[in-house]
């Protein structure tokens, strides 16, 4: 008798719903609130379940075989492309840029774009020890009243552009794609958010 893809699919169908079957049983006793069973009385294991032989060794039928991709023969000397001259290039005019166009370029930094985590309600409450160390000693000239009146008046703020506004105008040196200015930002993001 020739297997063919049916009679292989519906074997497998069968194999499927005995496991089906099998699993269903399993629940059903696991959903079954077990007896104690007394210390003296010795548990009987479950009997193994035969598994039922598979045969591997199936005839597939020819249209179920892929060919093999067909390699082309490579020409011993290609022969070298035609090289055209691309038309030179336009010649740009000088557009003046406008606030906006500047604004969109210099809001590229990660800090006004990455998640800054879950709010606080003190700025300080979202800056470790260690990065307390390392804003004072980088951003504040290593000067704590100046870190200490900066968050004062940073949790005083409504938003994040009053305090972009407070940075800018007083601490203009800050790299504002520094690491450091990163982490900083988002501790104030954390509450201004």
């Amino acid at each position: 008798m020739e297997r063919t893809a049916e009679i292989i699919l519906s074997e497998i169908k069968e194999c499927l719903k005995a496991i089906s079957d099998k699993l269903s049983e399993l629940e059903a006793l696991q959903a079954v609130p077990e007896e104690p069973v007394p210390a003296e009385e010795p548990v009987p294991e479950p009997e193994p379940v035969p598994a039922e032989p598979v045969d591997l060794d199936i005839d597939i039928p020819v249209e179920f075989v892929p060919e093999p991709p067909k390699e082309e023969p490579v020409p011993a000397e290609a022969p070298a492309p035609a090289v055209e001259e691309a038309p030179a290039p336009e010649e740009e005019e000088d557009l003046p840029k406008s606030p906006a166009v500047l604004d969109v370029v210099t809001r590229t930094r990660a800090w006004e774009i990455d998640m800054p985590g879950s709010p606080v309600a003190n700025i300080l409450s979202a800056i470790s020890l260690n990065d307390r160390l390392l804003f004072i000693n980088t951003l504040f000239k290593k000067d704590p009243s100046l870190f200490q009146e900066a968050i004062r008046d940073l949790n005083a703020m409504d938003n994040l552009q009053q305090a972009l506004d407070y940075i800018a105008g007083n601490y203009a040196d800050w790299n504002l794609e520094s690491d450091t200015v990163y982490r900083f930002m988002m501790a104030v993001r954390r509450k201004l958010n």
